[in-house]
């Protein structure tokens, strides 16, 4: 056994240099105590103490076994104040060729944390923190030898001299494999949801049952949630997915999901589930929801999607981004309606009711003249222009137009400053684009 050196070069005034219980069978190596008060150069001391270090390296790479000495040697190290000689690697596929691994003693009662497993053996133990990714502590191990391969290592930093009495072993297990690209695909004849590129790692196993999910993904619009059985005779396959919290209002996203949601219940939806990086098929499935839906829930399911589609073209055309809300749909298609037309330059007849608050010009109206349209209760007309409108908590600013409202009905005037904020329902509104001449 290779034991430790203690080097401590002092001060240049000392300039003591010791090296203490190195075992060597070369005796021009072994038993070093060099106190030489006449040499003043630091340098020269450290240069000849290396220069034996090397020496001392290179005699005991010599000593190791045979088939250790083409891919390892020894070297030292400086932990603490001491100096050790270990065996390291000297090629690149050193360990590929002698697996290191560790074999040791332990009493029962210094293991820490197997309350926590059902294991009854070793083997079950290893399974089981794998499954969890939970380790166990071994405190005060004993005998604890090195080997690489089936070699004893002779030079281990677990040598008995080397390793303190009184230190802890921490076993972990060996971490999940990393996450891998896949794409998932649900399709049938009326619509088709895809994610491409989802990074997919094993997030849980419990026994024979894997659940992979994209927890780790912070680019990912959908959190995803894949649970397998792969021990059943018949693949039993479950996939969640949903829209990511900071997602949820956003109108694209919104309408894939209402895709994703039709096609994961739909019997006649397909499954198709690929790597990413070749496109090869891992698994597909046909008939993968439990429910059959009528040619009248898809229309409703289209009519909606179209609606999305178009505050979606509105949104590119506007640069701007709705807050979708599904609870404020009904009450902002006309307006939604409206403003799809108005970007293609078209006139549009809102025909359902509408509310509008109107702002008055400063001096634009006289209070008497107020006091008279909120007293008449009988309906009127007006005709007016809104510069922009607040839809889904987003303001759109429109281009030059007339507003004609018929049949209004005045709900509310209130006064704010010298403005006069005038509220009104109308059952049909006219929005007519002004051409500006060329």
């Amino acid at each position: 056994m290779i034991n430790n050196i203690n080097n401590e070069i002092k001060d240049n005034k000392k300039c003591n240099i010791n090296v203490k219980n190195v075992y060597a069978p070369d005796d021009k190596i072994a038993k070093y105590n060099i106190v030489d008060e006449d040499i003043k150069n630091k340098q020269e001391i450290e240069e000849e103490f290396s220069k034996r270090i090397k020496y001392t390296e290179k005699v005991y790479s010599m000593q190791l076994p045979k088939e250790l000495q083409e891919d390892f040697e020894i070297k030292s190290e400086k932990i603490g104040n001491n100096m050790e000689f270990l065996t390291k690697p000297k090629t690149i596929d050193a360990y590929e060729k002698f697996p290191p691994k560790i074999r040791f003693s332990y009493n029962l009662s210094n293991v820490k944390g197997l309350e926590n497993f059902k294991a009854k053996n070793f083997l079950e133990l290893t399974r089981e923190m794998y499954e969890k990714q939970t380790g166990i502590v071994i405190e005060n191990p004993y005998n604890i030898k090195e080997f690489l391969g089936d070699i004893e290592n002779p030079a281990s930093i677990f040598s008995d001299i080397n390793f303190n009495a009184k230190s802890t072993i921490y076993i972990q297990p060996h971490p999940f494999p990393p996450a891998i690209a896949y794409n998932i695909r649900l399709f049938n004849n009326y619509f088709d949801f895809e994610l491409r590129k989802i990074m997919l790692r094993i997030e849980k196993i419990d026994g024979n049952i894997y659940t992979y999910s994209n927890f780790e993904s912070k680019e990912d619009k959908f959190d995803v949630k894949i649970v397998i059985n792969f021990y059943e005779e018949k693949l039993n396959f479950s996939i969640k997915i949903k829209i990511k919290d900071e997602y949820v209002e956003d109108c694209e996203i919104v309408s894939e999901f209402i895709k994703y949601c039709i096609l994961i219940e739909d019997i006649d939806s397909n499954l198709l589930f690929q790597f990413y990086e070749d496109n090869e098929t891992i698994f597909e499935t046909k008939n993968f929801g439990k429910k059959r839906f009528s040619r009248i829930e898809y229309k409703k399911v289209k009519k909606q999607l179209n609606f999305l589609e178009k505050m979606i073209f509105i949104e590119k055309r506007k640069n701007i981004k709705f807050k979708y809300n599904g609870d404020e749909l009904l009450q902002n298609k006309e307006y939604i309606y409206m403003i799809y037309n108005e970007v293609q330059d078209r006139n549009y007849t809102l025909t359902n009711p509408t509310t509008w608050i109107l702002e008055s010009y400063e001096d634009a109206v006289i209070d008497e003249d107020i006091e008279k349209i909120y007293n008449n209760k009988e309906p009127i007309l007006i005709e007016t222009s809104i510069k922009d409108i607040n839809i889904f908590g987003t303001n759109i600013k429109l281009k030059e137009h007339k507003l004609c409202m018929e049949n209004c009905i005045v709900d509310s005037i209130e006064k704010r400053d010298s403005k006069y904020f005038i509220k009104v329902t109308t059952n049909r509104a006219k929005f007519k684009i002004i051409k500006q001449e060329v």
